[in-house]
């Protein structure tokens, strides 16, 4: 395992191990840094299907941990994405929908050089002829100008080790991983005018606003809090 995931990995499991040892859980999204690297860890909520998800920020990075919140989102790895892909085969979902939005002022300009790791909840850790077929399906918002795009991670672009999938950030949206019967050799991208939802199905992310609205500002202070 490289050493990066490997403290990833290790925070996740420390901060795990804390919350099942205490009196309260945690329900919401919780911080922690490596010494290290000076990177920041955003964990997904305890409780719902963003649990044991995690986002890394580099020291470098224009946003901060307090912008950034991880929680359950809407399914992207179905039918309907690969249709707007053009993608041949079946999907199936290895792990619930993860949503990651922002308080920071430019959605499509925080985004670079993050990474994210999911875990897979599929079958296909314990059979190694199925981790071809694991790729990461995504609806987030790509460029500077607000356009917002479908996408799809192969699997030579990921690392699948101890039961999760790390992988560069594409966006804030909604990622997904998922097994598809025909194995993509490369990344595609669509763009959409669809906008990005949560799990509830309220709006969270909207073409060609680049600058999140004050209520969803709001939301994401609240949730932190």
């Amino acid at each position: 395992m490289q050493p990066i995931l490997a403290q990833m990995v290790a925070l996740l499991i420390s901060c795990d191990q804390v919350v099942d040892n205490s009196a309260t859980t945690r329900t919401k999204s919780e911080t922690a840094s490596t010494p290290q690297t000076n990177e920041e860890i955003v964990y997904g909520n305890s409780g719902d299907g963003s649990e044991g998800s995690f986002i890394v920020i580099p020291p470098d990075s224009e946003i901060s941990s307090d912008e950034v919140y991880v929680e359950q989102g809407a399914t992207v790895a179905n039918q309907t994405t690969a249709a707007h892909l053009h993608m041949d085969g079946d999907v199936r979902p290895a792990s619930q929908p993860v949503l990651v939005s922002s308080s920071y002022s430019n959605y499509a300009e925080g985004a670079g050089s993050l990474q994210m790791s999911i875990p897979v909840e599929d079958e296909v850790t314990l059979h190694l002829a199925a981790v071809g077929s694991i790729h990461v399906f995504y609806h987030v918002m790509a460029d500077r100008m607000g356009g917002l795009v479908y996408g799809v991670i192969p699997t030579r672009e990921i690392q699948i080790t101890e039961g999760r999938a790390t992988f560069a950030f594409k966006g804030f949206g909604n990622y997904q991983l998922g097994r598809i019967s025909v194995e993509e050799k490369s990344s595609r991208t669509v763009s959409t005018f669809d906008p990005i939802l949560n799990a509830s199905g309220d709006v969270v992310i909207e073409y060609g606003k680049t600058q999140p609205s004050d209520a969803q500002v709001s939301v994401i202070v609240a949730k932190k809090e």
